[in-house]
């Protein structure tokens, strides 16, 4: 990714999977249950000046947007904090459902799992 006159490594980790099934009723016929809802995922990770390393997942589901944003700054965490309603606003302005979006300081619980790599290309894909 380009920032200004710099290059910054973007790592990008786009997923999709079934969502769970809900338990059928007792009395429900198979032909009744509603098709199976597709899950998508986005992992983003960079490092740019002056915000820092930040971590972004989000999720898609059954037409709902949720995110969770992870900052290493608390500067950073609080100025993402600070703007989350005008994001969600501007998300559900452009015709989105949005769920939960929301901020930490840190890094997301599952530790490097998603960390930005430097390096180009990754040999376990």
């Amino acid at each position: 990714m380009r920032n200004m006159q710099d290059i910054v490594p973007l790592q990008v980790k786009f997923q999709r999977e079934e969502a769970p099934e809900r338990q059928p009723q007792p009395n429900e016929r198979r032909d009744e249950r509603e098709p199976k809802q597709q899950l998508w995922r986005v992992d983003l990770a960079f490092d740019m000046e002056p915000l820092g390393p930040m971590q972004i997942q989000a999720q898609l589901v059954a037409g709902s947007l949720s995110g969770q944003l992870w900052a290493e700054r608390a500067y950073t965490a609080g100025l993402i904090e600070n703007n989350l309603f005008a994001l969600r606003q501007r998300l559900l302005d452009r015709g989105l459902n949005v769920g939960d979006i929301d901020c930490h300081q840190g890094t997301p619980p599952q530790g490097n799992q998603t960390r930005l790599e430097h390096r180009w290309v990754d040999e376990t894909a």
